[in-house]
């Protein structure tokens, strides 16, 4: 069995903290502490970066990490707080609320400014740290990444913005994007005809994934966000086409929103909206083992020189 370990670190003046997992050697030079990256096959690791949603730490996605780690990626999850005012969020006061998030340019995804600029603010930092760890000669990363090989995974809000990146050049070495519980659907809110394809980029291989009892997006549907008749499937489908020939989507029948995450706080967030709609209070195991397993095979699939 592979084993893995988590470095911890810090972008963005420390406001930003960030979780690197990957392989780690069984020879016993892994010690106390934090060791050094495992050779496989004495090549350079591809590298998936994980965007949360909101109410999602890096505790959350641990399980998906370990999986990435374990098939010879690095997975950088990361912690981001950040401050959702109306209609997202608002203390009885009528002030913001604070709340862990993926640290997105809300206005980027708006219909007149969507595809015009990097819609996170954390993609970028990200993968400066894991440009000079690769090179820092003290870095347990050194010389051990393959930086013109990433993946993006998003989950939630960090699915939509993870979709964004498709077909564009804001990240030199995206290969594929898989996202759960998330679409490109727009709203009346952000400008858009409801229910109306944000323009995705065709040239990235895109999996949209999620449940079919998915109570996040479901709650959406019942307010009519997206427009009339629309479902869950729907939504996934209709995103996938717009990304183009190379891309997908799967419904998984019985997961919901949370099915991708482990050790999910149920008092954060829009865990009620799970349990408001009549789905799943929790994901079974084996729902979670296999939605991760979907993310995984798309991602391995769709990476050049594939990670053995």
């Amino acid at each position: 069995m592979t084993v893995v370990q988590t470095m911890v670190t810090a972008v963005l003046d420390a406001s930003v903290h960030v979780q690197v997992t990957y392989p780690a050697p069984t020879d016993g030079t892994r010690v106390a502490g934090v060791g050094p990256i495992a050779a496989v096959a004495g090549a350079c690791l591809p590298v998936v970066l994980i965007l949360p949603g909101f109410g999602c730490g890096p505790a959350s996605y641990t399980d998906l990490a370990h999986c990435f780690a374990t098939a010879g990626y690095v997975a950088v999850t990361y912690a981001y707080l950040e401050t959702l005012g109306p209609p997202f969020g608002q203390t009885p006061q009528g002030g913001g609320v604070s709340v862990y998030g993926p640290g997105g340019d809300l206005a980027a995804l708006s219909a007149g400014q969507y595809g015009t600029r990097e819609p996170c603010r954390i993609v970028r930092p990200l993968v400066d740290m894991l440009t000079v760890a690769n090179s820092n000669p003290s870095s347990p990363l050194y010389n051990a990444l393959d930086l013109q090989r990433i993946a993006l995974f998003g989950h939630s809000a960090g699915a939509a913005l993870a979709l964004s990146y498709a077909g564009r050049d804001w990240l030199v070495g995206l290969r594929v994007i898989a996202t759960w519980g998330g679409h490109a659907l727009g709203t009346a809110l952000a400008g858009w005809t409801p229910g109306q394809v944000a323009p995705l980029g065709t040239s990235t291989p895109v999996l949209v994934a999620g449940g079919a009892f998915d109570g996040v997006i479901g709650a959406a549907l019942s307010q009519g966000r997206y427009g009339p008749r629309i479902s869950v499937e729907d939504c996934l489908r209709l995103t996938a086409l717009e990304a183009g020939p190379l891309s997908r989507s799967e419904l998984l029948p019985n997961a919901s929103h949370f099915t991708i995450a482990n050790n999910f706080d149920q008092s954060m967030s829009s865990w009620h909206l799970e349990t408001a709609s009549g789905t799943l209070l929790r994901t079974e195991a084996d729902l979670h083992i296999e939605a991760m397993q979907v993310i995984l095979d798309f991602v391995s699939l769709h990476m050049d020189n594939q990670v053995k």
